[in-house]
């Protein structure tokens, strides 16, 4: 099954004429085309740093970001209420 979350689709939606080519990080909200949204840093079509991440489902994750992929520490929040962090 595949994941809801995190999705390739997401990531090439941002890399395919979104953004303009940027060597230096700036903070921007974009909401896509699944009408997820999110919040934070961008380094390019990247989300790279830090942002938030909401999807349609009321799932968050907050946290950091690397060239598009989550990545070092955050917190996700589950529909469930179940909470990962790391």
């Amino acid at each position: 099954m595949q994941s809801k979350y995190f999705t390739e689709e997401e990531a090439r939606e941002t890399l395919h004429g979104s953004f303009k080519p940027s060597s230096k990080p700036f903070n921007k909200n974009y909401k896509y085309k699944n009408d997820s949204v999110y919040n934070g840093t961008w380094l390019g079509g990247f989300r790279h740093g830090e942002g938030t991440m909401k999807w349609i489902d009321g799932a968050v994750y907050h946290g950091e970001w690397n060239y598009g992929q989550a990545f070092g520490q955050g917190k996700f929040h589950h529909v469930d209420g179940d909470i990962y962090e790391g």
